[in-house]
Protein backbone atom coordinates (compact mmCIF):
# COMPACT_ATOMS: atom_id res chain seq x y z
CA UNK A 1 0.00 0.00 0.00
CA UNK A 2 2.83 2.65 0.95
CA UNK A 3 4.52 1.61 -2.55
CA UNK A 4 1.36 2.04 -4.46
CA UNK A 5 1.05 5.70 -2.50
CA UNK A 6 4.76 6.52 -3.37
CA UNK A 7 4.36 5.91 -6.88
CA UNK A 8 1.19 7.89 -7.22
CA UNK A 9 3.36 10.99 -5.20
CA UNK A 10 6.35 10.81 -7.45
CA UNK A 11 4.30 10.25 -10.65
CA UNK A 12 2.35 13.28 -9.29
CA UNK A 13 5.73 15.59 -8.81
CA UNK A 14 7.45 14.79 -11.77
CA UNK A 15 4.55 15.88 -14.03
CA UNK A 16 4.27 19.12 -11.88
CA UNK A 17 7.90 19.70 -11.75
CA UNK A 18 9.45 18.04 -14.97
CA UNK A 19 9.21 18.76 -18.49
CA UNK A 20 7.52 17.30 -21.12
CA UNK A 21 9.47 14.76 -23.64
CA UNK A 22 8.52 13.22 -26.93
CA UNK A 23 9.66 9.95 -27.63
CA UNK A 24 8.41 8.41 -31.27
CA UNK A 25 4.86 8.81 -30.49
CA UNK A 26 4.70 9.19 -26.84
CA UNK A 27 4.78 12.04 -24.53
CA UNK A 28 6.32 11.55 -21.11
CA UNK A 29 7.59 13.92 -18.14
CA UNK A 30 10.96 13.76 -16.61
CA UNK A 31 13.55 15.41 -14.63
CA UNK A 32 16.69 15.89 -16.77
CA UNK A 33 20.17 15.67 -15.73
CA UNK A 34 23.60 15.87 -16.76
CA UNK A 35 25.22 12.83 -16.10
CA UNK A 36 28.93 11.99 -15.67
CA UNK A 37 29.59 15.77 -14.32
CA UNK A 38 32.63 14.86 -12.35
CA UNK A 39 34.44 14.10 -15.49
CA UNK A 40 37.64 15.40 -16.95
CA UNK A 41 36.53 15.72 -19.90
CA UNK A 42 33.43 17.24 -21.41
CA UNK A 43 30.92 14.49 -21.78
CA UNK A 44 27.18 14.69 -23.38
CA UNK A 45 25.80 11.75 -21.66
CA UNK A 46 22.23 12.69 -20.00
CA UNK A 47 19.80 10.95 -17.91
CA UNK A 48 15.96 11.41 -17.15
CA UNK A 49 14.29 10.30 -14.57
CA UNK A 50 10.65 9.78 -15.63
CA UNK A 51 7.40 8.03 -13.54
CA UNK A 52 7.72 4.08 -12.97
CA UNK A 53 4.48 3.68 -16.20
CA UNK A 54 6.04 6.48 -18.11
CA UNK A 55 5.64 6.14 -21.98
CA UNK A 56 9.16 5.78 -23.80
CA UNK A 57 9.56 4.17 -27.03
CA UNK A 58 12.81 1.73 -27.96
CA UNK A 59 14.98 3.54 -29.97
CA UNK A 60 13.34 6.36 -30.75
CA UNK A 61 14.67 10.37 -30.39
CA UNK A 62 13.56 11.85 -27.54
CA UNK A 63 13.09 15.63 -28.27
CA UNK A 64 11.68 18.49 -25.72
CA UNK A 65 11.40 21.90 -27.97
CA UNK A 66 14.85 22.17 -30.12
CA UNK A 67 16.65 19.94 -28.01
CA UNK A 68 17.13 16.27 -29.63
CA UNK A 69 18.12 13.17 -27.79
CA UNK A 70 19.61 9.45 -29.05
CA UNK A 71 18.50 7.11 -26.46
CA UNK A 72 20.93 4.81 -24.88
CA UNK A 73 19.56 2.64 -22.18
CA UNK A 74 16.13 2.72 -20.36
CA UNK A 75 16.35 1.05 -16.81
CA UNK A 76 13.32 -0.43 -15.77
CA UNK A 77 12.47 0.25 -12.15
CA UNK A 78 12.30 -3.10 -9.74
CA UNK A 79 9.28 -2.10 -7.36
CA UNK A 80 10.61 -5.21 -5.28
CA UNK A 81 13.52 -2.69 -3.92
CA UNK A 82 11.32 -0.03 -3.67
CA UNK A 83 12.71 2.28 -7.23
CA UNK A 84 9.69 3.69 -8.54
CA UNK A 85 11.99 5.83 -11.34
CA UNK A 86 12.04 4.98 -14.26
CA UNK A 87 15.69 6.25 -16.05
CA UNK A 88 16.73 7.04 -19.32
CA UNK A 89 19.76 7.26 -20.93
CA UNK A 90 21.03 9.43 -23.62
CA UNK A 91 23.41 11.31 -26.03
CA UNK A 92 22.74 14.62 -27.41
CA UNK A 93 22.39 14.57 -30.67
CA UNK A 94 24.90 17.23 -32.29
CA UNK A 95 24.33 16.65 -36.34
CA UNK A 96 21.93 15.24 -38.64
CA UNK A 97 22.06 13.75 -42.01
CA UNK A 98 21.29 11.17 -44.16
CA UNK A 99 22.30 7.89 -44.63
CA UNK A 100 22.98 5.69 -47.72
CA UNK A 101 24.32 2.19 -49.26
CA UNK A 102 26.06 1.48 -52.07
CA UNK A 103 23.97 -0.76 -54.88
CA UNK A 104 25.87 -2.90 -57.27
CA UNK A 105 24.45 -3.00 -61.05
CA UNK A 106 24.03 -6.38 -60.23
CA UNK A 107 21.66 -6.50 -63.94
CA UNK A 108 22.63 -3.47 -65.61
CA UNK A 109 21.89 -3.34 -69.39
CA UNK A 110 24.98 -2.07 -70.63
CA UNK A 111 25.40 0.96 -74.03
CA UNK A 112 27.16 0.46 -77.27
CA UNK A 113 30.68 1.40 -75.01
CA UNK A 114 29.78 -1.30 -72.47
CA UNK A 115 28.89 1.37 -69.46
CA UNK A 116 26.69 -0.03 -67.06
CA UNK A 117 23.20 1.89 -67.38
CA UNK A 118 21.41 0.53 -65.13
CA UNK A 119 21.15 2.09 -60.67
CA UNK A 120 24.42 1.97 -59.23
CA UNK A 121 26.02 3.86 -56.69
CA UNK A 122 25.38 5.32 -53.64
CA UNK A 123 21.63 5.00 -52.88
CA UNK A 124 20.29 6.98 -49.99
CA UNK A 125 18.32 4.95 -47.60
CA UNK A 126 17.49 7.43 -44.89
CA UNK A 127 17.04 10.78 -44.52
CA UNK A 128 17.27 13.67 -41.49
CA UNK A 129 18.65 11.01 -39.38
CA UNK A 130 19.81 12.84 -36.34
CA UNK A 131 22.70 11.26 -34.32
CA UNK A 132 25.63 12.16 -31.99
CA UNK A 133 29.39 12.81 -33.16
CA UNK A 134 32.08 12.12 -31.19
CA UNK A 135 35.77 12.29 -31.76
CA UNK A 136 37.56 9.37 -31.02
CA UNK A 137 41.12 9.95 -32.51
CA UNK A 138 43.60 11.83 -34.99
CA UNK A 139 45.35 8.96 -37.79
CA UNK A 140 48.27 8.56 -37.18
CA UNK A 141 49.12 9.41 -40.59
CA UNK A 142 47.32 12.78 -40.38
CA UNK A 143 49.09 15.72 -41.90
CA UNK A 144 46.54 18.31 -42.73
CA UNK A 145 46.57 21.29 -40.30
CA UNK A 146 45.28 21.35 -37.21
CA UNK A 147 41.19 21.76 -37.38
CA UNK A 148 41.18 19.78 -39.70
CA UNK A 149 39.26 17.08 -38.47
CA UNK A 150 37.85 15.88 -40.68
CA UNK A 151 40.20 13.62 -41.34
CA UNK A 152 40.12 11.90 -37.82
CA UNK A 153 38.25 8.89 -36.23
CA UNK A 154 34.40 10.07 -35.30
CA UNK A 155 32.22 7.66 -33.48
CA UNK A 156 28.47 8.18 -34.40
CA UNK A 157 25.66 7.03 -32.20
CA UNK A 158 22.13 6.31 -34.16
CA UNK A 159 19.16 5.72 -33.04
CA UNK A 160 17.77 2.21 -33.68
CA UNK A 161 14.39 3.26 -35.36
CA UNK A 162 16.63 3.94 -39.08
CA UNK A 163 16.13 0.02 -38.35
CA UNK A 164 12.24 0.02 -39.28
CA UNK A 165 13.32 0.31 -42.98
CA UNK A 166 17.29 -0.24 -43.02
CA UNK A 167 20.01 -1.40 -41.13
CA UNK A 168 23.18 0.19 -41.30
CA UNK A 169 25.91 -1.66 -42.25
CA UNK A 170 29.96 -1.35 -42.71
CA UNK A 171 30.83 0.27 -45.74
CA UNK A 172 27.57 2.91 -45.88
CA UNK A 173 28.10 6.68 -46.05
CA UNK A 174 26.70 9.19 -43.86
CA UNK A 175 26.50 12.55 -45.15
CA UNK A 176 26.08 15.32 -42.80
CA UNK A 177 24.13 19.00 -43.15
CA UNK A 178 27.48 20.52 -43.84
CA UNK A 179 27.58 18.00 -47.29
CA UNK A 180 30.54 15.87 -45.66
CA UNK A 181 30.95 12.16 -46.62
CA UNK A 182 31.74 9.96 -43.61
CA UNK A 183 32.83 5.90 -44.54
CA UNK A 184 31.25 3.49 -41.55
CA UNK A 185 34.10 1.64 -40.43
CA UNK A 186 32.64 -0.70 -38.13
CA UNK A 187 29.18 -1.18 -36.70
CA UNK A 188 28.26 -1.78 -33.17
CA UNK A 189 24.96 -3.14 -32.56
CA UNK A 190 25.21 -5.36 -29.26
CA UNK A 191 25.99 -2.23 -26.98
CA UNK A 192 22.60 -0.11 -26.99
CA UNK A 193 20.80 -2.98 -28.36
CA UNK A 194 17.32 -2.04 -29.25
CA UNK A 195 17.96 1.60 -29.12
CA UNK A 196 20.97 2.85 -30.40
CA UNK A 197 23.88 2.01 -33.19
CA UNK A 198 27.30 3.01 -32.35
CA UNK A 199 29.60 3.28 -35.51
CA UNK A 200 32.94 4.38 -36.25
CA UNK A 201 33.21 6.63 -39.23
CA UNK A 202 35.97 8.48 -41.13
CA UNK A 203 36.07 10.46 -44.01
CA UNK A 204 34.74 9.48 -47.21
CA UNK A 205 36.86 10.07 -50.81
CA UNK A 206 35.33 7.25 -52.39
Amino acid sequence: MILSKAKRVISSKIKKIGSQYISGSSTFYGRFMKSNISQDLPRSDHVVYAAWNASIEDGQIVSKDSDYYVPLQINIPNLVEGDVYKKLFMLNANASGDLAHYDYPLVASFDQWDVATGSTGFITKKTSVRVNFEKISLRVENTDEIGQVEAGDFMVTMPWSVNASFTPVAECRFTDRHGRKWRIEDVDDKTYFNQAYQMRVSADDR
